[in-house]
C-alpha cells in the first residue's frame, strides 16, 4: 500500500473529518486515559528521583501501570475510530486514515511550537548578599552581565524568549532577608534592582542559603529552559554541610527554615522540567555544600564555575565580568541544546516510526473491509496484532487524542487542554 503523504488530496479533507466529528461522549474514556498516563508518570519520577523506599516501590509498580495506561489509551482511540465510523458512514479505514492526517498535521505544528520553545529562557540568580565585599563585586558584575550575555544568545537564536529574576537572600535575623525581583523580560528592571541591593548584614559564617533557593523554587517558573546560578561565599547552616564553619544553628533548624533535599527535589522535579543548576564558587568554604546537594539531587546535576577570586579583597571586575558571562552563556546554550535533543528525539520516536506503522496497518484495515464486503466475519482492527506498537489504535501521540476530547468538552480541567 503506498504511503500516505502530506501532499495528497484527500489530506485537508481527512483531517477536516476529525475536527468536523463530536468526540464529546468519550470524554470519560480520555479522563481515564489521562489519570492512568499521568499515574504513570508519577511512578517514573518517583523511580528516578525518590528515595530508595520509593523507586523499589515504583520500580515494582511501573509495569502494571503501564499496561493499565496503555489499555486506557486503546480503549479510546479505538472508540475513535469506531464513533467516526458510526456517525459518517464511512469505513473504519477511512477513519483510520482520518486520524492519521490529523495527527500528522497536529504533529507538525506542535513540533514548530516546540521548537520555538526550546529558544525560551527562566534565568533565575540567586546571591548571597550579605556585607562582603566580594559578594558585592559579584553583584555589580552580574548586573553589568546580564544585557550583553543575553544580546549574544539573541545574536545566534533568532526566536529567543527569555524572563530574569534575582532572589537577594542574607541570613536568618537580617531585617531584609529576602529581597526578589520576580520573572520579567524588562532588563532594564532587573539591572535597576541588582543595583538597588546592598551587600549587609549577616551574623554568623553561614548564611540562608537554603531559604534564598526555596524562594526561587517557589516563583513561577514556566518557560521550557530554566537556568539557576546560585553565587555564594558562605555555607548553608547545618554542619553536614561545612567542615567548622560558625554555625549559630548546626542542626540546620532555625526559624523559617526548610528542609534541604526538600528544596533541592522541588527545583530538580519541577512540573515542566527541572532547573539547569550552577554554582558560582567564590572560595573553598562551600565545596562540601555543593557536593551534598549534587549528591541529594541525584548526582550530575550541578555545574560548578570555580570564579578564582582567591584570597583577593576586591577581585578584578574583568575577570569576574567574564567569569560570569561565560557561566550564564554556558548554561543556557547547555539548556537550549537538552531541550532542541528532547524535540528532536520526540519527533523521530513518536511520528516516522510511528506512520510507518500506521500505513502498514491501513493495508490490514483495508482487507478487513474487503472480507467483511464479501461475507467474511469482519476482524477488529485489534485482532493479530503481536504488540501495542503494531497496532494502528496505540499509535503515535495519544495525549493529543485525548487532548482533542479534551477540547470539545468545555466542562473538563481547562490546564487539560
Amino acid at each position: 500500500m503506498a504511503a500516505f503523504a502530506e501532499d495528497d488530496p484527500e489530506w485537508g479533507e481527512l483531517s477536516d473529518l476529525i475536527d468536523d466529528t463530536d468526540l464529546m461522549s468519550l470524554a470519560p474514556l480520555a479522563e481515564q486515559a489521562e489519570a492512568k498516563v499521568a499515574s504513570m508518570s508519577q511512578l517514573k519520577t518517583d523511580y528516578k528521583y525518590g528515595d530508595e523506599e520509593k523507586k523499589e516501590a515504583a520500580k515494582q509498580a511501573i509495569p502494571a501501570a503501564k499496561r493499565e495506561a496503555d489499555k486506557a489509551e486503546e480503549d479510546l482511540q479505538t472508540a475513535i475510530v469506531t464513533t467516526i465510523h458510526s456517525k459518517t458512514g464511512k469505513s473504519k479505514a477511512h477513519a483510520a486514515r482520518a486520524m492519521k492526517a490529523w495527527l500528522a498535521e497536529k504533529d507538525l505544528t506542535r513540533r514548530k511550537k516546540l521548537l520555538m520553545a526550546a529558544q525560551s529562557l527562566d534565568l533565575c540568580f540567586v546571591v548571597d548578599v550579605t556585607g562582603s565585599m566580594a559578594m558585592g563585586a559579584i553583584l555589580k558584575q552580574v548586573q553589568n552581565t546580564i544585557r550583553s550575555t543575553l544580546n549574544e544568545l539573541r545574536a545566534s537564536l533568532e526566536h529567543l524568549k527569555f524572563r530574569l529574576s534575582v532572589v537577594a537572600y542574607r541570613d536568618v535575623n537580617d531585617s531584609k532577608r529576602f529581597e526578589v525581583h520576580d520573572f520579567n523580560s524588562d532588563i532594564a528592571a532587573c539591572e535597576v534592582f541588582l543595583g538597588g541591593v546592598i551587600a549587609t548584614g549577616g551574623g554568623d559564617q553561614c548564611e540562608d542559603v537554603v531559604g534564598g533557593l526555596k524562594v526561587a523554587a517557589d516563583l513561577e517558573w514556566k518557560l521550557m529552559n530554566r537556568v539557576l546560578l546560585l553565587a555564594a561565599d558562605a555555607p548553608c547552616h547545618g554542619s553536614e554541610f561545612h567542615d567548622g564553619c560558625n554555625d549559630n544553628y548546626p542542626s540546620g533548624t532555625y526559624p523559617g527554615s526548610h528542609d534541604v533535599n526538600d528544596v533541592l527535589q522541588q527545583l530538580r522535579q519541577m512540573r515542566g522540567g527541572g532547573v539547569d543548576f550552577t554554582f558560582l564558587k567564590v572560595n573553598n568554604t562551600t565545596d562540601k555544600m555543593i557536593e551534598k546537594f549534587d549528591e541529594m539531587g541525584g548526582g550530575g546535576w550541578i555545574t560548578t564555575t570555580d570564579l578564582s577570586l582567591g584570597d583577593a579583597e576586591e577581585p578584578d571586575p574583568k575577570i569576574l565580568r567574564e567569569s560570569i558571562h561565560k557561566s550564564i552563556k554556558e548554561a543556557s546554550l547547555r539548556s537550549f541544546t537538552a531541550s532542541s535533543t528532547k524535540v528532536s528525539k520526540l519527533k523521530s520516536r513518536t511520528y516516522d516510526k510511528a506512520m510507518d506503522r500506521v500505513v502498514a496497518s491501513l493495508g490490514k484495515i483495508d482487507e478487513d473491509e474487503q472480507d467483511k464486503e464479501e461475507g467474511v466475519p469482519h476482524t477488529s482492527v485489534h485482532d493479530e496484532c503481536d504488540t501495542r506498537t503494531t497496532c494502528l489504535a496505540y499509535t503515535h501521540c495519544p495525549s493529543m487524542i485525548r487532548m482533542k476530547v479534551f477540547t470539545q468538552s468545555p466542562d473538563l480541567p481547562s490546564s487539560r487542554v
